[in-house]
């Protein structure tokens, strides 16, 4: 590796060196940056507990005023964050360089390597043509040496070509690992966040106790501040009253008709039970009649199937009588004959 960086180009040794730099710059910036937001934490947490609520850092005091003025004249829209970021970017401009340049370090470091890549790879192959572009001479047919070396040279210039890349690449991800254990953005979040809390939860009930207490302070504004606090909590539960009531009464019209519907639906129901129990028992009471009548049907075909056959005895009675009597006669007659 030593010997193939000593066979560099000026250009090439400056552009490692700009990649090297840029990396170590970063990783110093990116503990720099850290080390302040947890410096600026550790100034909120021990000055919170003073009543004076004086801190080292100016950019706290600077919030603190901020958010007084801003409560001052109208305590139901304090934008918290805005205060935050506007002090943030105008008392630690640097952080905010030094955050962007972290960010941006890693696409630089390999931009580098691959400019020095394309660098060298541009001076190799332009090596590479004038030596092809002169081996027509008959010098240069009569050198078979030269020629060899002089391929062996141009190859070996790209092969050296690619380190930038290798040390823009390598770079990018040494920093890339540190920043992903040393992210200083979720450390910002995390200082804005607890500042937040601090103003809401702390300042501002401070403040409007402070405002309450002092005879000096200006009334007009606190009252303004109130009467608009009451005015808006008026104004949105009547809001939501309204709300209430509208979708109360359009539930109750819905659930209504809808009862309103169903008991029609069993009236309906109802009366064509009540019919069917009417066809029912008109069906039942003629079913009757028909079962009556046709008993006392049955019960007179009976006395006439009784008289029939009493009927027949007495009528098979006379023709036996009958038959006895013509018996008779034709016996009478049949010595009548035999005496003639």
């Amino acid at each position: 590796m030593t010997n193939l960086i000593r066979t560099l180009n000026p250009l090439a040794m400056l552009m490692i060196l700009m990649i090297v730099t840029i990396l170590v710059s970063a990783i110093i910036m990116t503990f720099m940056v850290k080390k302040k937001y947890e410096k600026i934490s550790e100034d909120l947490h021990n000055s919170s507990e003073d009543e004076r609520n004086i801190y080292e850092y100016a950019v706290l005091n600077s919030i603190i005023e901020d958010y007084k003025t801003a409560a001052t004249r109208n305590p139901n829209e304090v934008n918290t964050q805005a205060i935050i970021e506007k002090n943030f970017n105008r008392v630690h401009r640097g952080l905010s360089l030094g955050e962007r340049f972290v960010r941006q370090a890693v696409s630089l470091m390999i931009i580098l390597g691959l400019l020095g890549t394309f660098y060298g790879l541009t001076l190799s192959i332009a090596d590479l043509v004038a030596l092809l572009g002169g081996s027509g001479s008959s010098e240069m047919l009569n050198s078979m040496d030269s020629i060899v070396q002089g391929l062996i040279n141009s190859v070996s210039g790209m092969s050296v070509a690619f380190i930038t890349s290798l040390f823009g690449i390598a770079s990018s991800i040494i920093l890339t690992i540190i920043i992903v254990f040393v992210n200083i953005e979720d450390s910002k979040e995390a200082i804005m966040v607890e500042i937040e809390e601090y103003l809401d939860n702390k300042v501002a009930l401070d403040f409007a106790r402070q405002q309450a207490l002092d005879p000096a302070a200006p009334r007009s504004n606190l009252e303004i501040g109130m009467g608009q606090v009451m005015e808006g909590f008026t104004n949105s539960l009547n809001e939501k009253l309204s709300v209430l009531l509208e979708t109360s009464a359009e539930q109750l019209i819905a659930a209504t008709k809808e009862s309103q519907t169903s008991a029609e639906a069993i009236q309906s129901s109802m009366e064509s039970f009540n019919h069917s129990i009417e066809t029912f028992s008109e069906n039942t009471r003629d079913f009757s009649e028909f079962n009556h009548n046709l008993r006392t049907n049955i019960e007179r075909m009976d006395v006439a199937f009784a008289d029939l056959v009493q009927d027949l005895k007495e009528n098979g009675k006379d023709l036996s009588k009958n038959q006895e009597a013509v018996e008779s006669l034709s016996r009478a007659i049949d010595k009548l004959s035999e005496r003639l």
